[in-house]
C-alpha cells in the first residue's frame, strides 16, 4: 500500500535503529516492502498486533497444534537448537512470539540470537 511505501522510503533514508508497524500473520502486506527495507537499513522491527487483535486465536479456537509441532520453550540454548532444527528442516523464516513481554524475556531472546550468531 501507499502507506507502507512511504514508511519504507523514510526507513531507507533515515536508517533508524528500530521502528514499529502493524504486522499480522493474517495480513502480511508489510513483509513485502517493509521487512526487506528494515533488513537493508539494519533496523529492528517492533511488531504491533501480530495476531490481528486476537482474531487468529479466535479462528484457531481450541484446536491442538499439528502432530510433531511443539512450542520452542526453555533455555536460550534449547530455543536456539529448536530454531536450528527448523532451518535444517527447510524453514527460511520463523515468527517468534515472546510471552510475556518483559525485560527478562527480551534479554533471553537476545541470548538466543547471540547463540545463533556464534
Amino acid at each position: 500500500s501507499g502507506q507502507y511505501a512511504a514508511i519504507a522510503k523514510a526507513v531507507a533514508r533515515e536508517k533508524p535503529d528500530f521502528f514499529q508497524i502493524n504486522y499480522s500473520l493474517g495480513d502480511r502486506e508489510a513483509e513485502k516492502v517493509l521487512l526487506p527495507t528494515a533488513r537493508d537499513a539494519g533496523a529492528a522491527v517492533l511488531v504491533n498486533l501480530p495476531f490481528g487483535r486476537n482474531s487468529l486465536f479466535r479462528k484457531a479456537g481450541d484446536r491442538p497444534l499439528p502432530e510433531g509441532i511443539t512450542p520452542l520453550e526453555g533455555s536460550p540454548e534449547r530455543i536456539a537448537a529448536g530454531l536450528r532444527d527448523l532451518a535444517e528442516a527447510g524453514a527460511d523464516e520463523a515468527i517468534l512470539v515472546v510471552s510475556p513481554i518483559t525485560e527478562g524475556s527480551i534479554r533471553s531472546l537476545a541470548e538466543v540470537v547471540a547463540i545463533l550468531d556464534s
